[in-house]
């Protein structure tokens, strides 16, 4: 009998990059398409009346005008750089800038770096909604996530503000992201390195959050290789972020020194030089002043991640994220200094954690097609819970977020601050000495007031050079500042700008409250001036 000759194999022919596009497409185009339409309501949001709305304050400003120095001078900062942060986070807008025209196609350059914003924005929604397919919630409950995420009034107004956290953030996304790859290769152990690194180096804080990584990693890792992953991850990790150490060591400013910045010195001044905030537990504190506004803004998503949080941590794969909103709040309790942009890197992780919560305690129940009486009893709690979740979500929250959705995309807070440029752009010859809040300094510099440089009002008294270089309050010819800086609190602060101010008449007055900008021209006669007191100014802290 002649034996049966063995079959051919079937030889694949490799695929071209579109025809792996194509099935990528094919295969997820219910994710896409909702992908597409979260970031197109995250992008109207966030974008619609983005120039007008928050009004801008002085952070936006320095880390405007240190991308700006990036891109026209070729140095980190537009003064002495001290190692306040990494710069990492203002070398990327600046790059967006240059690479778009941002700043010569917007009148203003905070609007140019708050259309930064909104990119980085949208790519960590989108980051949130690939997290909770990775998690395995169901497409519909990762929607619902990074949907919470991107309409919060309080993600969206901080969203727009041109920080290092927001900048940072997708990047602490993405670490998360990779770290959870189903096929543990080690490609995606490096990237998620070089993101959390970069992360870091966006912002230096962010830094809590690498236990929570580390627990990802070794959570989701394969016990025959997690040695090899965890090394691998950390030696990827350390060599980047050695760089920044390096680059300080290598211009002998490393460590703190006589006639010169260091980075270890910046960081003991950060680590214990900087007054506290207080507990956040402290009725009348700074911290807990802060944690109020927040919460004015938006309580809902907060307060919703932590209630989420220990029922989420029945999924196994959320656990991480269920501990890095625990170190966030941990942190934030601590007492210490709170920065104004905290609460950023909190929010998605308190969406992702609820979207966790009501996958496990919602949607399963409901999608389990056993027949027990057990089992569907559960389905009967869990339908309940679902039309509860629907009720008290259109009750309370959508009542809570449209006046602020509304107020963000309609109102008009930040006019004060283009008619004070217009004003000294029509009204200031180019030769005088300014001194201006960062906030203003980039458009100044914009309209050609640069022989000499506005100063920027921090560093009249921080930076040796610009003190030497004023030497006294008779060389400074205008003062434009935000109405709460001119409290006498400040004056300590900054007594050669508060001596000039002494002998300056107000010229012209813009906007109410915080929104309040007022120029001052200075009577170098040596007359005494004396302004009315204005009971409406208040501390841009307290608004």
């Amino acid at each position: 009998m002649a034996s049966k000759k063995p079959a051919k194999k079937k030889i694949e022919t490799p695929q071209t990059l579109g025809q792996r596009l194509a099935a990528w497409l094919k295969t997820y185009r219910l994710d896409v398409l909702v992908a597409s339409v979260l970031l197109l309501i995250a992008g109207v949001v966030g974008a619609l009346n983005m120039p007008n709305s928050p009004q801008r304050f002085e952070d936006e400003g320095t880390y405007v005008s240190q991308a700006w120095a990036v891109q026209y001078k070729g140095d980190l900062a537009h003064y002495t750089y001290w190692y306040d942060h990494p710069p990492v986070a203002w070398i990327q807008l600046a790059g967006y800038t240059a690479l778009t025209g941002a700043f010569d196609r917007h009148a203003s350059s905070i609007t140019a770096g708050r259309e930064f914003m909104v990119v980085v924005h949208l790519v960590s929604v989108l980051l949130v909604f690939m997290i909770g397919r990775r998690l395995g919630i169901g497409r519909s409950v990762s929607a619902l996530a990074a949907g919470l995420f991107a309409l919060s009034p309080l993600a969206v107004e901080f969203s727009r503000y041109v920080l290092l956290d927001n900048i940072a953030l997708p990047w602490l996304l993405g670490a998360f992201f990779l770290a959870l790859t189903p096929r543990r290769h080690l490609l995606p152990i490096v990237g998620s390195a070089i993101c959390m690194a970069v992360a870091i180096l966006s912002k230096e804080t962010f830094l809590i959050f690498l236990p929570a990584l580390a627990y990802l990693l070794w959570q989701n890792s394969d016990k025959r290789n997690r040695r090899f992953m965890l090394a691998s991850f950390s030696v990827v990790f350390i060599a980047i972020v050695s760089f920044y150490a390096l680059y300080a060591l290598l211009k002998n400013e490393l460590f703190p020194g006589e006639g010169h910045v260091s980075l270890l010195g910046t960081l003991l001044w950060q680590l214990f030089g900087r007054e506290g905030s207080g507990s956040i537990l402290g009725a009348d504190s700074d911290a807990r002043n802060l944690f109020n506004f927040w919460m004015d803004i938006d309580a809902w998503l907060f307060w919703a991640g932590v209630a989420a949080m220990p029922f989420a941590w029945f999924v196994r794969s959320a656990r991480p994220f269920v501990v890095a909103l625990a170190i966030g709040l941990i942190m934030m309790l601590r007492g210490g200094y709170l920065p104004y942009p905290y609460i950023i890197a909190l929010l998605p992780l308190a969406a992702i954690v609820i979207g966790a919560a009501v996958h496990r305690f919602v949607v399963v129940p409901l999608l389990d097609a056993r027949k027990t009486k057990l089992v569907l009893a559960g389905k009967v709690t869990a339908g309940i819970a679902a039309l509860a979740l629907v009720a008290g979500f259109a009750t309370y929250v959508v009542p809570a977020w449209q006046p602020r959705l509304q107020a963000s995309m309609t109102e008009d807070v930040d006019k004060s601050s283009r008619q004070a440029v217009d004003w000294i752009n029509k009204h200031v010859t180019r030769d005088k000495r300014m001194v201006v809040e960062s906030a203003l300094w980039t458009d100044l510099q914009d309209k050609g007031f640069n022989k000499p440089d506005p100063v920027w009002l921090y560093k009249t008294e921080t930076d040796p050079e610009v003190a030497a270089e004023i030497s006294g309050w008779q060389s400074i010819d205008y003062i434009v500042l935000n109405g709460p800086t001119l409290d006498e609190r400040n004056r300590k602060e900054f007594p050669t700008v508060f001596e000039a101010k002494d002998h300056a008449k107000l010229v012209a007055d813009f906007g109410q409250d915080n929104q309040r900008i007022l120029v001052l021209k200075v009577d170098k006669s040596g007359t005494v001036h004396t302004p009315k007191k204005d009971a409406s100014s208040t501390p841009k802290s307290e608004k």
